[in-house]
């Protein structure tokens, strides 16, 4: 099995790079179709934000529209490829799919977890409510 380890090919850990989506994609693009690939995320904060991201109109169920969605590893017609990290972090930023899976075969997701610098909707608790005036506490920071 070949092993990719993204940090030699440009992706940077830790750091709120927006390259990283670009970089990503780029090993997709360049690994995704040949046979028995790891692409290795050594122990880290990992970052990835959508300018780079793939797009494609998708229905989702529980969605309103078909629309154009931003898909961060974009797996579709892959076979036989390994995401691996050491508990590593991949935080996304904004409406973005982390990942998309479609006529696959054989891929493995491992060693990682998932989260959202900042969720798409907040939960509020209404502190004082009258007539003209709604003060509202939303928990916003986040700490990794």
């Amino acid at each position: 099995m070949k092993k990719i380890n993204v940090q030699e090919y440009g992706i940077i850990e830790g750091k709120k790079e927006k390259e990283n989506t670009l970089y990503l994609r780029k090993i997709l693009e360049e690994f995704g179709n040949k046979s028995n690939v790891e692409i290795f995320f050594p122990r880290s904060d990992y970052h990835f934000y959508p300018e780079y991201a793939y797009e494609e109109l998708m229905y989702i169920s529980n969605h309103d529209d078909d629309t154009i969605k931003r898909v961060v590893f974009n797996l579709k017609e892959m076979e036989n490829i390994v995401i691996k990290g050491e508990n590593s972090n991949f935080i996304f930023h904004t409406e973005e799919m982390p990942f998309y899976l479609y006529k696959c075969n054989n891929i493995k997701i491992e060693g990682i977890t998932i989260d959202y610098e900042r969720s798409t909707f907040s939960e509020g608790i209404a502190e004082y409510v009258d007539s003209h005036t709604v003060r509202m506490f939303i928990e916003i920071a986040r700490i990794f």
